[in-house]
């Protein structure tokens, strides 16, 4: 059976690694803006910095520019940072809060 529409995509379709470093830069500004919310940026982050290794090392076999991986891979590395601080200090405040609320609140009747 005989195809009768165009083919209008190259045959010789080489995968150069933008795809993955646009990924690496939206997850890193996500993991940035969003670094405030505990579970957001310890997920972007790390899949930010994977995607930009990743791309940056497929675009170097090719020899094609690097710098949009480069840029969310430390986007990506600011927020993971970011958001490992916040989570640290959520998880710190809690356990301070649950020590002196049973000290501090007193119910009379």
């Amino acid at each position: 059976m005989q195809n009768n529409y165009p083919n209008n995509y190259p045959n010789n379709y080489q995968d150069t690694g933008k795809g993955q470093m646009i990924a690496s830069l939206v997850l890193g500004i996500v993991s940035v803006v969003l670094s405030g919310w505990l579970i957001v940026s310890p997920i972007c982050g790390p899949l930010g910095i994977y995607f930009g290794i990743k791309g940056k090392k497929k675009a170097q076999e090719l020899n094609m520019p690097t710098g949009m991986g480069t840029a969310g891979f430390v986007l990506s590395i600011i927020g993971t940072i970011i958001g490992t601080i916040v989570l640290i200090a959520g998880i710190i405040a809690g356990i301070i809060a649950a020590t002196h609320a049973n000290n501090s609140i007193v119910i009379r009747y």
